[in-house]
């Protein structure tokens, strides 16, 4: 019997995508806000949303880390 420091659980991976996909569409976005300032207001209404459902996909990494990981 085989012991593994990192759990084989490939779902890490797809919140990881998910995370990348998030940072790449923020970062367009604030591209966009600082090329046309006419749609500022809208854009940072577009980061703010980005950003909690960042968070919210950080904080299910965490906890999936907590129940995954022996310490």
């Amino acid at each position: 019997m085989g012991f593994r420091l990192i759990p084989k659980d490939e779902s890490f991976f797809d919140l990881f995508e998910q995370q990348a996909a998030i940072l790449l569409e923020a970062s367009g976005v604030l591209v966009e806000a600082t090329e046309r300032f006419e749609t500022l207001a809208a854009n940072a209404k577009r980061l703010e949303r980005l950003e909690h459902d960042g968070d919210q996909l950080t904080h299910e990494l965490m906890a999936k880390l907590n129940r995954t990981f022996i310490t």
